[in-house]
């Protein structure tokens, strides 16, 4: 009997295990605000250019190291020259030089002092490679913040589905209603008629709402790199957040991407009119080759070793003021750089500022909808009381509960839209929703 029981028991486990797997397959897990983000900036092309120039940035950052190495090259040289120059000894023509000339060797130069100069432009190249790195920040802040918004519509227009679900459900329970009234002799065709031209409204404002809502779902397949075919399901709620008040706007300027990319062009610039500015000064650097060659005496034609050790000093004297335009050049750009900083921080007082007050006025509006949705309700129930009672129309009916559909429309996009400020006000400050838990 216990062995009939087990294996029952290991019967029903298994068709258990089978009926979940097939359900998660037909039903694929829902993703909330975070997946979606997530799965946004996963397999994203364009932060994968960025990426691919950030790798770029690092190479020139190693390319100007190069600087500090010697830089060694072997070398092989033959000439034949003729005539070559001889003089008579002893009744003897000797050559100076032989008509064939070998040389192979080794050269090696290195830099010993340039004030400088390389470092800066180590430095500026660093640099350059921070605004790159910033510049990602910028693209998660953009495509964060659209799905985000995204995300939301899909949301708020099953909220709205939802209201013309139970409108429906309304419509169909005073289709009965009528076509009850209508056997009895209390109704006529034409009241049964408008309540189903009605339904056949609400369907197609369904229709719609669902037209809506799989074009957001192909927006976010497209910013996932989904194929068309794959089921996207959100999960979530319009859920309000507490916005903190904000004080300091210095520091709000901070926390921005496009702001922080702006500093960080002006400190590469800062770097560059650095560099400029030792352009001018010397450069020292010492030479060494080693290697085999003909054309010593006493047998010029024998190839033998040798090698030298020099040392190069290059002073610039006068190259037509280029450093002086192009020190000009690159402080215009920081003078430009500056105004776009000043402009950027008046957008950003001036986005902040209308989040703010669209977040203020749309709680305020929330308030009223609540009391809408109230009146709404009481009117709609007097008016089925009258209704059932014969004392208004179906038309009367009908408008009481068009304007409870109305109501509850109201409040839904009203919550919708403060959230959406919310999310405004959040991008404004520059805050990164990709990085909260």
């Amino acid at each position: 009997m216990k062995r009939i029981t087990y294996f029952i028991l290991a019967i029903s486990a298994i068709l258990l295990l089978n009926l979940s797997a097939q359900a998660q397959q037909a039903n694929p897990d829902s993703l909330n605000l975070q997946d979606a983000i997530r799965a946004a900036l996963t397999n994203q092309p364009s932060l994968d250019q960025v990426e691919a120039e950030i790798n770029v940035a690092e190479k020139k950052v190693d390319q100007a190291k190069t600087n500090y190495y010697p830089h060694v090259n072997a070398e092989g040289n033959y000439n034949y020259i003729n005539p070559v120059s001889s003089f008579d000894f002893n009744g003897n023509s000797l050559k100076v030089m032989p008509n064939n000339n070998y040389d192979a060797h080794v050269a090696a130069q290195q830099l010993i002092y340039d004030f400088g100069k390389t470092k800066q432009n180590i430095a500026l190249a660093r640099s350059k490679m921070l605004t790159v790195e910033q510049r990602r920040e910028v693209v998660k802040w953009t495509i964060s913040y659209y799905t985000a918004q995204t995300f939301y519509s899909i949301l708020y227009l099953d909220r709205r589905m939802d209201v013309v679900g139970e409108q429906l459900k309304t419509l169909n329970e005073d289709l009965k209603i009528a076509q009850k009234k209508l056997k009895n002799g209390s109704a006529t065709d034409y009241d049964v008629l408008s309540i189903k031209v009605r339904i056949g409204e609400e369907k197609n404002r369904k229709l719609d709402l669902e037209d809506r809502k799989e074009k957001l779902k192909s927006t976010l397949r497209k910013l996932f790199g989904w194929d068309t075919d794959k089921a996207v399901n959100v999960k979530g709620a319009l859920k309000l957040k507490n916005e903190e008040p904000i004080s300091d706007l210095t520091k709000v300027y901070t926390e921005r991407p496009d702001y922080q990319v702006l500093q960080q062009q002006k400190k590469s610039l800062q770097q560059a009119y650095k560099l400029q500015s030792l352009t001018d000064m010397p450069m020292l650097s010492a030479g060494v080759t080693a290697g085999f060659k003909n054309g010593y005496q006493p047998d010029i034609n024998e190839i033998i070793g040798n090698y030298s050790i020099g040392f190069q000093l290059k002073v610039p004297i006068f190259n037509g003021h280029i450093t002086r335009y192009q020190k000009q050049e690159v402080q215009s750009n920081i003078n430009s750089l500056n105004a776009q900083s000043r402009k950027l921080q008046r957008n950003i007082q001036e986005q902040v500022e209308q989040a703010k007050t669209d977040v203020r006025t749309g709680k305020q509006k929330l308030k009223t909808t609540d009391l809408q949705i109230k009146q709404a309700k009481e009117q709609l129930r007097l008016a089925k009381i009258r209704y059932k009672n014969g004392v208004i129309t179906n038309t009367d009916l009908l408008a009481a509960e068009t304007a409870l559909t109305k109501a509850r429309f109201e409040k839904v996009t009203t919550i919708y839209n403060i959230l959406l400020s919310q999310y405004d006000l959040r991008k404004a400050m520059g805050e990164k929703i990709w990085a909260s838990n």
